[in-house]
């Protein structure tokens, strides 16, 4: 138990309610978690060139499908823990990952948050620099019909 005084945490394995923690550094704001979630504690947004992942305990029932769908889950971007967390319960809704939305240099459509961009650009390397380039700066309909070079 991580139980003190000032904040009581119940962790148990039976517990029947779930806190989702995400790991900035890993996570690339793709949304395929809350897309898991079947009860809504986790919910993907995209408001004004930002995207953000929220997570609400009290719906949260530990069920781990975020943590299974997850493309870091390798990196551990998303944890559950069963537990109950007093604290966690009566705040409510909060958000646990915000980034911001590349939009496209060529029409303005957004592309994707900037961690997946970091990401892709990563995994492409040194070797697929020009495409890393023109995959982090142009919408899939600008880069397909040729309006950047």
């Amino acid at each position: 138990d991580r139980y003190d005084a000032e904040r009581p945490v119940f962790e148990h394995p039976k517990s029947p309610l779930g806190l989702v923690e995400v790991d900035n550094r890993a996570c690339t704001g793709c949304g395929t978690c809350a897309g898991a979630c079947p009860t809504g504690a986790l919910e993907f947004e995209r408001e004004r060139g930002e995207v953000s992942l929220t997570f609400d305990p009290r719906l949260c029932v530990a069920c781990d499908k975020c943590m299974a769908v997850c493309p870091e889950a390798e990196a551990r971007a998303v944890q559950v823990c069963r537990a109950t967390d007093i604290a966690e319960l009566a705040s409510g809704r909060r958000i646990v990952y915000r980034d911001r939305e590349n939009l496209c240099e060529a029409c303005g459509v957004p592309i994707a948050p900037s961690g997946m961009l970091g990401r892709i650009a990563t995994l492409l390397g040194t070797e697929d620099a020009a495409l890393a380039l023109q995959l982090t700066r142009f919408c899939v309909e600008c880069r397909s019909n040729a309006r950047v070079q």
